[in-house]
């Protein structure tokens, strides 16, 4: 019968409709039909709102030109459904307010919500302190406000201070963290300064939310009218209210990659591991002699071939030719062989902006470089001349650029009066890009004043990448303490706009300092090297976790170096106590 089919198209062209307004349909970007401008109301709990602002920026990001607009707003988890079924234009993300392991999943519908994701609820400690891991009976008693049993920060166990986000988070960004502090806080949240500890032994990051193994979480829904109308309504509005599609499609984009990653705040994430002063002459260069170049290596292999990005100072150029430079007492060379051992443990990069990378004059280093370009390995901090010394590395994994910008205090030192040769490059001579110590009083001003390259440096290399490492050669050698040039130096540079301050030179480890966003590493000590002093054999991988926004998640691994060999060392007394040193001289650069 005619009816009967008539019917039976229209329950067609109903199911049809409804499917094209709720089915999550990936698509890269908000698509943007022109016409007058339209604006998107999204709701979000409080606890989202700065997510919210992200994934708004996005989305307009995602379209550019489109004709629609965004606005943020509060709403309650109750209150969600009920205020967009009366409007078109609104869409609501409302998260759990149990935190778990969650049996839904992305994409799931029910009641009246679909799931976009699972939001990990981290543990905050300050970066700089003692990581204990978690169970996650511990770190559900923290997210309810309760004492967590056998929680040990450091100063005994119980001896802790819980604190809300906000407090925690606002005391970080003020530098005011202090010892036994602890919050469950978001991984927008972690930074140089915040730490997250694990909980069963996984630590929270994308990767682990996206795939669940990480067990301490928030779901996160999305309501609409959409998926909250009943069906009749729904149909009824789709065939009327053409914002509806409008809607539809805003939905869509965010069940996908880019709206995830706005919404979690922080995206793909880049490995790198940083040594410091890495030296193939004189009792290494015997070693190699003896036992090939992958000698000083071999104990460290993996912590560096498994990294991402592996980055050293190079403190011996590779050669055999040019010519000592007048009465330097010091100088190093090494083999051109010797730089196979540097490819083979996974380093890709290597700082030549130091005190003896001229030691056999600019012939040595124009050799230097040739034997790096042949390894295929990536240098920075030096060049032919003074633009290319102070040229940017610029490295990319997984869409992450990580620029790589190189200094040396000593620049401008000279060891001879007869021959008053200096390695700092010039337009048209061959050198190594400087660090100028004021001779006035000293004072971030002064800094700033006698060093205007490193901010359009930092600027240029912020231009075309995300992440920006300033590799530094300053300090005095032989203690553990940096220097007041040191610390203004690194305050400039990170107030520059770098992430990552990576320091060599006074061969023996220095503390770490969180601040400004950033994190400055003020001296990674010797990784090979022949000097037999019990401080010049203290060493450390740093090892830091970097998205498009800067420093994620960093780390130390202790590194004690036995007869020109670094070895990671571990539990007591070796490894415990060597950590223990550093984090202590961590706590005095960070405490007022």
């Amino acid at each position: 019968m005619k009816w009967r089919r008539g019917v039976r198209l229209l329950l067609l062209a109903a199911a049809l409709v409804m499917a094209a307004t709720d089915l999550p349909l990936a698509r890269s970007a908000v698509q943007s039909p022109a016409g007058t401008p339209v604006t998107i109301e999204l709701l979000v709990t409080p606890d989202l709102l700065s997510a919210a602002y992200r994934i708004a920026a996005a989305a307009r990001a995602a379209s550019p030109g489109s004709n629609r607009r965004f606005v943020v707003a509060e709403t309650t988890p109750s209150g969600a459904a009920a205020a967009v079924r009366s409007a078109m234009l609104s869409v609501a993300l409302v998260s759990t307010a149990e935190v778990a392991r969650p049996e839904d999943s992305g994409g799931e519908a029910a009641g009246g919500r679909r799931v976009l994701c699972r939001v990990p609820v981290a543990i905050g400690v300050p970066a700089v302190g003692p990581r204990p891991p978690l169970g996650l009976a511990q770190a559900l008693a923290l997210v309810r406000g309760e004492p967590a049993a056998g929680l040990d920060l450091g100063l005994g166990p119980g001896k802790y201070e819980l604190m809300t986000r906000d407090s925690f988070v606002g005391a970080a960004a003020a530098g005011q963290l202090r010892p036994g502090q602890i919050a469950a806080v978001r991984l927008e949240d972690l930074s140089a300064t915040v730490a997250a500890l694990a909980v069963d032994g996984v630590l929270p990051e994308p990767g682990t939310a996206n795939n669940g193994g990480y067990p301490l979480s928030v779901t996160v829904s999305v309501f609409w009218a959409g998926n909250t109308l009943p069906a009749a309504r729904r149909l009824w509005a789709a065939l009327t209210r053409s914002e509806l599609a409008y809607a539809a499609d805003f939905v869509r984009w965010l069940e996908g990659p880019e709206a995830r990653t706005a919404l979690l705040g922080v995206g793909e994430l880049v490995s790198l591991s940083a040594v410091g002063d890495v030296m193939l002459d004189r009792g290494v260069g015997r070693w190699i002699e003896r036992s090939g170049p992958d000698y000083p290596f071999d104990a460290t292999r993996g912590l560096l071939a498994n990294a991402d990005i592996a980055v050293c100072n190079l403190e011996s150029p590779l050669g055999t030719g040019g010519r000592q430079i007048a009465d330097k007492a010091i100088w190093f060379r090494a083999r051109p062989e010797s730089g196979l051992g540097l490819v083979r443990a996974g380093i890709d990069l290597v700082c030549l902006a130091n005190n003896h990378t001229l030691d056999y004059g600019r012939e040595g280093l124009m050799e230097c470089l040739d034997h790096l370009n042949r390894l295929g390995l990536t240098y920075f901090g030096a060049g032919r001349d003074l633009s290319e010394a102070r040229a940017p590395a610029v490295v990319t994994c997984r869409g992450v650029k990580v620029a790589f910008l190189g200094y040396s205090e000593f620049a401008d030192m000279y060891w001879s009066v007869r021959d008053r040769f200096t390695f700092e490059a010039t337009g048209d001579r061959p050198g190594v890009a400087p660090l100028r110590q004021p001779y006035q009083a000293l004072h971030p001003a002064a800094v700033a004043a006698a060093n205007p390259h490193l901010a359009d440096d930092i600027a240029a290399a912020r231009a075309v990448a995300d992440v920006v490492v300033v590799s530094v050669h300053w300090g005095v050698e032989y203690t553990n303490e940096p220097s007041s040039f040191q610390r203004l130096a690194a305050q400039f540079i990170l107030d520059a706009g770098a992430d990552l301050i990576l320091g060599h030179h006074p061969h023996a480890v220095q503390g770490l300092l969180p601040a400004g966003g950033g994190l400055a590493a003020f001296s990674l000590g010797n990784f090979v090297f022949d000097q037999p002093w019990p401080q010049t054999q203290e060493s450390m991988v740093l090892q830091v976790q970097l998205s498009s926004r800067g420093v994620f998640r960093w780390d130390l691994a202790p590194v004690q170096i036995s007869a020109c060999q670094p070895r990671a060392v571990s539990g007591w007394p070796e490894g415990d106590a060597l950590r223990a040193k550093i984090i202590g001289l961590s706590w005095n650069l960070y405490l007022p």
